[in-house]
């Protein structure tokens, strides 16, 4: 086989992988209820996912760590592994049109109560 071959190969195997990764996402919807910054540099977001209340964290240093006002937001949950946080790593946006262009709100550490 010759090399551009195996190049087109290896690429359209890293675009499929890349795809399986992007459609494992599950976005939901959650409201948030409050939101503050603790004295040792945490952000804790306490919202609501249906009727189930979760708890968002975040590094206050990290540029992706924003005090967000309450509201309703869409959270993208990542696969394991990914992300800033050494937990279930989410990503928040506004709408579903925010998701899809990638303009997030934030990234945090989920936490469920």
């Amino acid at each position: 086989m010759n090399k551009p071959a195996v190049l087109r190969i290896a690429l359209v195997i890293l675009v499929l992988c890349l795809a399986a990764g992007l459609a494992a996402q599950v976005r939901s919807q959650i409201t948030i209820i409050r939101t503050e910054a603790t004295t040792t540099g945490v952000v804790v977001v306490s919202a609501k996912q249906g009727d189930a209340p979760i708890e968002l964290q975040c590094n206050q240093a990290m540029p992706t760590c924003i005090l967000l006002p309450v509201g309703t937001y869409y959270m993208v949950a990542l696969p394991p592994n990914r992300g800033k946080y050494d937990c279930t790593n989410v990503l928040l946006y506004r709408s579903p049109a925010d998701a899809d262009a990638d303009a997030r709100a934030g990234e945090y550490c989920l936490e469920r109560k």
